[in-house]
């Protein structure tokens, strides 16, 4: 089972110090996604994230400092799967990209190392939105796919019914809102991670 962790939208005092602290905490892929700010911004935190982290770390904007820093690789949002061919002819190394139907995974799931699909709950840190399908339709679809270790569960994930979530069939699940909504992320984290390590052994 896959676990990611997506950033905040927003930049805020002390995020570097955070994320190092946060990535500490286990393994997992942490996805840079700003809708706000700037590229001098952007730069600033990879400059505070340890060197050692960088092989964990995605990019969702800003694509050329993704080698610049010797990151994971980028993400395309939906907008720009179109450019996918282009960019792997640049050299970009592409990771993963994000779905809100799922009968799109099967077109996809080839160029990609995993895909988002959304939202599986309503969302915590998107207010009104919510799910196409419910869980046991969505059962019914993923049943009717191969390669679902590359479908990534997204939208309103927490300790509460992550588990419930894993029997649906999915391949991973991703951490937004729960992580960052909470008063002390890196506990959270901390703890999930470790329910999580428990859940998937079973």
């Amino acid at each position: 089972m896959r676990l990611v962790l997506i950033s905040r939208e927003d930049y805020f005092e002390g995020e570097g110090r955070l994320i190092n602290e946060l990535l500490e905490c286990g393994t997992f892929n942490f996805h840079i996604r700003k809708k706000t700010g700037t590229e001098k911004e952007l730069r600033e935190l990879l400059n505070y994230v340890r060197p050692e982290f960088s092989s964990r770390i995605i990019l969702h904007q800003e694509f050329h400092l993704a080698k610049e820093f010797q990151l994971k690789g980028i993400h395309l949002p939906e907008s720009r799967q179109s450019n996918y061919t282009e960019l792997r002819n640049e050299g970009f190394t592409i990771v993963s990209t994000s779905i809100h139907r799922i009968t799109d995974f099967n077109l996809l799931k080839e160029n990609f190392s995993y895909l988002f699909y959304s939202p599986v709950y309503p969302s915590i840190s998107k207010s009104g939105y919510t799910p196409l399908l419910s869980l046991d339709e969505l059962k019914r679809n993923i049943h009717e796919l191969s390669g679902i270790n590359k479908l990534i569960a997204l939208g309103g994930i927490n300790q509460q019914n992550f588990k419930e979530t894993i029997t649906v069939g999915f391949g991973g699940l991703a951490l937004l809102g729960a992580v960052w909504q909470n008063s002390n992320p890196k506990k959270y984290l901390q703890e999930f991670i470790t329910a999580f390590n428990a859940a998937s052994k079973k």
